[in-house]
C-alpha cells in the first residue's frame, strides 16, 4: 500500500509539472524506453493511467526523486530497475564470438563423383561416419597409386578399394600417411610387397585385403606394428610356404585360402595371440610337421578343406586346441583316439563339430573308441567308411570284431 500511495502522489506531481511545460535540463522530457519496458511487469496497477504519465513517473523515480523518498521505497525494486537498465544499455557493447567449425571431410575436387571424368579414381563423401570412400580402377603402376594417395593426406578414409590394376611391385610408403580403416587391393597383379609399403597406416587400418594377386611370398613381420589390424586376407595368391606369420597384436582373422602352400613351419602362428579364424583351404598341404598348429590363442577354429593331408599327428600343442576343425576333402584314412580324441572333446564342450567328409577313412579297430563313445562320435560330421560309404556314426562296437580295447 505504501508503494501504491507513493506512486499516486508522484503521478499527481508529475502530471502538474508536465502540463505546466516543465523542461529537464533545457530539453523536452523524453522517457527512456528500456526503463519503461522494465517496469511494466513490476507495477501492473498503473496500466489504467495514461502511458505518457507512466513514462514521466518512471523517469522521475530513477533520476529526480528526492533521496529521502527513495529510502522508503523497497530497495529490491530499485536494484531491479537499475540492474535491468544497465544490462539493456550495455548489451550492445558485449562482443560476439563465433566458434570456428572444423573443416568438413570432403573429397578432393578432382575425385568428386560428378567431376571425376576420366580420372581412374572416384570419391564419395557424406557417409554416416563422415569418412570417405575411394574407388580406383585400371591404375598402371604403384607409383601412380602413390601419387593419388598423396592427394588424400589428412583425410579420414572409411575404405579405399583398388581393383583391376597393374601395380606390380609395391613401393615403400606407397600408401603414404593414409588414415584408412579398410584397404582393399584385389586383382591388381601385385607380385611383391615392400616391408614399408603400408608404413603410415599402422594405427588406423583394420582390414587389409590383397586377395587375387600374384604374391609368392609375404614378410608377415611387416604387420607386427599394426595395432588395429584385425583381418588380413592373402587368399588366391601364389604363396608356397608359411614359416612365421608374425606377431600382429590384434589380428583375429587370417585368410590364406587358395594358394599353393605346401609347408608350414613349427609354431608358425604362435605369435598371433588374438587369432580366432585360420583359413588354409584349397592349398597343397600334405605332411603337417609337429607343432605347426600350436597357437597361443585360447579359442579359435581351423579350416583345412581340400588339401592332401593324411595325418595331423603332433600338429597341435597340449593346450589351446581349435574348437572347430574342417578337414573335408583330404586324404585322412585313420581316426586314432590319440589325435582326434582331444579334438572331439573340445568340440563337445563348445557345441561344435569336426568335419571329415570326403576322406578315405578305414573302418577298422582305429575307430573303436568312437563306436564305444556315441557322445564323442556325435561331434564327427560327414565321415564315411572308405569303400562301402557307410557313415561312421552308424558303426557299432559289435561291428568291429577282435579289436583291442580302446586306448585311454
Amino acid at each position: 500500500m505504501a508503494i501504491l500511495l507513493l506512486l499516486t502522489l508522484l503521478v499527481q506531481a508529475s502530471e502538474g509539472e508536465r502540463r505546466s511545460g516543465r523542461k529537464k535540463g533545457g530539453k523536452s522530457f523524453k522517457p527512456r524506453k528500456a526503463i519503461r519496458t522494465t517496469l511494466a511487469p513490476i507495477f501492473p496497477v498503473v496500466e489504467d493511467i495514461g502511458e505518457d504519465v507512466v513514462e514521466d513517473v518512471v523517469e522521475d523515480v530513477v533520476e529526480d526523486v528526492d533521496k529521502n523518498i527513495v529510502e522508503d521505497v523497497d530497495k529490491n525494486i530499485v536494484e531491479h530497475i537499475s540492474s535491468k537498465t544497465v544490462a539493456e544499455e550495455d548489451a550492445e557493447w558485449i562482443p560476439t564470438f563465433t566458434v570456428a567449425k572444423q573443416p568438413r571431410n570432403v573429397c578432393p575436387p578432382e575425385l568428386q563423383y560428378e567431376r571425376s571424368g576420366t580420372h581412374p579414381c572416384i570419391c564419395r563423401d557424406g557417409l554416416d561416419n563422415q569418412a570417405l570412400m575411394i574407388q580406383c580402377v585400371a591404375l598402371i603402376s604403384a607409383h601412380e597409386m602413390h601419387k593419388i594417395i598423396q592427394g588424400l593426406f589428412g583425410k579420414r578414409i572409411n575404405a579405399i578399394e583398388v581393383t583391376n590394376s597393374t601395380l606390380g611391385s609395391m613401393i615403400p610408403q606407397m600408401m603414404g600417411q593414409l588414415y584408412a580403416e579398410s584397404i582393399w587391393m584385389r586383382g591388381n597383379k601385385i607380385t611383391s610387397t615392400d616391408s614399408l609399403a603400408f608404413q603410415g597406416t599402422e594405427q588406423s587400418v583394420r582390414r587389409l585385403d590383397m586377395e587375387s594377386n600374384q604374391l609368392t611370398s609375404v614378410d608377415f613381420l611387416m604387420f607386427n606394428t599394426f595395432t588395429q589390424l584385425q583381418v588380413l586376407n592373402l587368399g588366391e595368391n601364389q604363396l608356397r610356404s608359411i614359416e612365421n606369420a608374425g606377431n600382429a597384436p590384434s589380428l583375429k582373422v587370417l585368410y590364406l585360402h587358395s594358394n599353393k602352400i605346401e609347408s608350414i613351419g613349427p609354431k608358425a602362428f604362435y605369435g598371433l595371440k588374438a587369432l580366432e579364424y585360420l583359413d588354409l583351404r584349397w592349398n597343397s598341404l600334405q605332411v603337417i610337421p609337429p607343432t605347426a598348429f600350436e597357437v597361443s590363442s585360447h579359442r579359435w577354429q581351423l579350416r583345412l578343406r581340400s588339401n592332401r593331408i593324411s595325418s595331423l599327428r603332433g600338429a597341435f600343442g597340449m593346450d589351446n586346441l581349435p574348437y572347430l576343425v574342417e578337414l573335408y576333402g583330404n586324404n585322412i584314412d585313420t581316426l586314432t583316439d590319440a589325435v582326434y580324441g582331444p579334438l572331439t572333446e573340445v568340440a563337445l564342450l563348445e557345441g561344435s563339430k569336426i568335419y571329415l567328409g570326403e576322406n578315405p577313412i578305414k573302418c577298422d579297430c582305429s575307430i573303436a573308441w568312437l563306436a564305444k563313445n556315441v557322445t564323442l562320435g556325435s561331434t564327427i560330421v560327414g565321415a564315411k567308411c572308405d569303400g562301402d560309404r557307410v557313415p561312421i556314426s552308424s558303426i557299432k562296437i559289435n561291428d568291429l570284431r577282435n579289436c583291442p580295447l580302446p586306448q585311454t
